[in-house]
């Protein structure tokens, strides 16, 4: 990590050395890097391909001014890649990574918000039922208002769409368009978010 000044020199910098018990391997992926003035940095990324495994830990970090390690905690599987920071928090915006049966999704958003000592405050699903979720981006005004944007693979879902002959080819034609839910914190329908 690199503390620098306006024109590029360096003031500090930091190693770290990053190990979880009972992972034996792994690739450090860093994802995102932000900071609280007066409070301290905070880092996002994964430990990829933990033990040969194919799978990834997500992470999130609290890092002290002056670079030094404060908080780990670690996310699990769901790709909590984008980070914001808001008036009282940040947040992690990406997907879950695995299906949730009432969705009828392969992977569905999932935003969540830490206060700056990194405890978890709250946690939800953003899904279009039966519309594959594709991205998301969120965006945070300054009286702390959230803006979620969220877009779907509807083209993939053929039972959403009916064809029909028109004089110049043919025209994909919605039945429904979708609908954008949120599940509530905690546990839904058996299935828990657990971060």
């Amino acid at each position: 990590m690199f503390y620098l000044d306006s024109l590029g020199a360096t003031i500090w910098r930091r190693g770290l050395r990053f190990s979880k018990p009972g992972f034996s391997s792994f690739e450090l992926v860093t994802e995102e890097l932000g900071l609280i003035p007066g409070i301290g940095y905070y880092l996002t990324g994964r430990f990829e391909n933990y033990n040969n495994s194919g799978l990834d830990e997500y992470f999130v970090m609290k890092l002290n001014l002056d670079g030094t390690p404060a908080i780990m905690k670690t996310i699990g599987a769901h790709e909590l890649d984008q980070f914001y920071i808001g008036i009282d928090g940040i947040y992690l915006l990406g997907k879950t990574t695995s299906p949730l049966p009432f969705t009828g999704n392969e992977a569905n958003a999932l935003l969540a918000k830490f206060d700056p000592e990194l405890n978890l405050q709250w946690a939800k699903v953003f899904y279009g039922e039966a519309f594959e979720y594709s991205k998301s981006t969120l965006s945070i005004a300054q009286d702390g208002t959230l803006v979620l944007g969220y877009s779907t693979w509807a083209f993939r879902w053929r039972a959403g769409w009916t064809e029909r002959a028109i004089s110049f080819g043919k025209k994909a034609t919605p039945l429904y368009e979708p609908q954008i839910d949120a599940l509530r914190t905690g546990p839904v329908a058996g299935y828990p978010i657990s971060l």
